[in-house]
């Protein structure tokens, strides 16, 4: 999967990663995997590191949870859209 490059301008949701093999994976219901990494406060499965989410000034994500945004988009109006403000609307 390459749908990103460095240097693009990218935007993550509330969730960072999965194993993306499990029954949930495959049925696209990531969100109930049961080695999901969420964005703010999950050990990545690797070294422990916790992340961040938004008070951080680095993220690392999985591309699949990484969306391209459009140069068209303001980061502002595009920045809502990336966790509850979709669901909250």
């Amino acid at each position: 999967m390459k749908t990103v490059k460095v240097g693009d301008r990218v935007g993550v949701g509330a969730q960072i990663g999965a194993d993306l093999t499990c029954g949930n994976c495959k049925a696209d219901q990531e969100n109930y995997c049961p080695n999901q990494i969420d964005t703010y406060g999950a050990p990545w499965p690797v070294d422990g590191t916790l992340s961040q989410g938004g008070y951080s000034s680095h993220i690392r994500a999985h591309e699949y949870f990484t969306f391209k945004i459009p140069d068209a988009l303001e980061s502002a109006v595009a920045a809502p859209m990336l966790c509850a403000g979709l669901t909250s609307e």
